[in-house]
């Protein structure tokens, strides 16, 4: 018997997936080059899968892992929601420095999560013309502030922005492809401030 799976509990599955990339800046302090390597072999291992679950074939655990992460819009073509995440922690690392690329990476992992859980479960209020709700714009600014306040010992003023330009850019109606603009945009920010 299948189970049922809820829209929350399959967003509350896909977020903790894409808050494992929190440990890339910390994979990346001991070595670079590793921390790339792995984001690779995590493409190509995902796309690999992928192409066996639009063929029908079963991979085990990953198969099991996607079906209980995996939006609606996602089932009858390639998702690319963990490629632009590796890609876009991957850009992070390439373009700037640390503490820079670590705050940008942090935005990726826990600012986007706070504001698609906080707005999917507690946010009633639309933001218009993005489908976003305040509540959930609000979770990643706040989420992004002490991150990026906490970890890389800046300025509360510098944070704020940090934390306003990831917000933003969560508002951007572009689906999948926030996972790569939230690091390069939030990380720009840090190092010109």
């Amino acid at each position: 018997m299948q189970r049922v799976i809820t829209v929350m509990q399959q967003e509350a599955c896909r977020k903790i997936i894409h808050s494992l990339i929190v440990f890339v800046p910390f994979i990346a302090g001991y070595s670079y080059a590793l921390a790339y390597l792995l984001l690779f072999c995590g493409i190509i291992v995902y796309s690999w899968s992928e192409y066996q679950r639009l063929a029908d074939h079963y991979v085990p655990v990953l198969s099991d892992i996607k079906e209980k992460a995996f939006r609606t819009r996602d089932v009858d073509h390639f998702a690319k929601a963990p490629v632009t995440l590796a890609l876009g922690a991957m850009g992070a690392l390439a373009l700037y420095p640390m503490p820079a690329a670590a705050v940008a990476i942090y935005a990726l992992a826990f600012g986007d999560t706070a504001a698609c859980l906080v707005g999917k479960s507690i946010g009633k209020t639309k933001i218009p013309g993005t489908g976003k709700t305040w509540a959930g714009s609000a979770a990643c600014l706040s989420t992004v502030f002490v991150l990026a306040l906490c970890t890389s010992g800046c300025s509360a003023s510098k944070a704020f922005a940090v934390a306003l330009a990831a917000t933003l850019t969560e508002l951007f109606p572009v689906k999948d492809y926030d996972n790569l603009l939230i690091p390069l945009v939030t990380g720009l920010v840090f190092v010109l401030l």
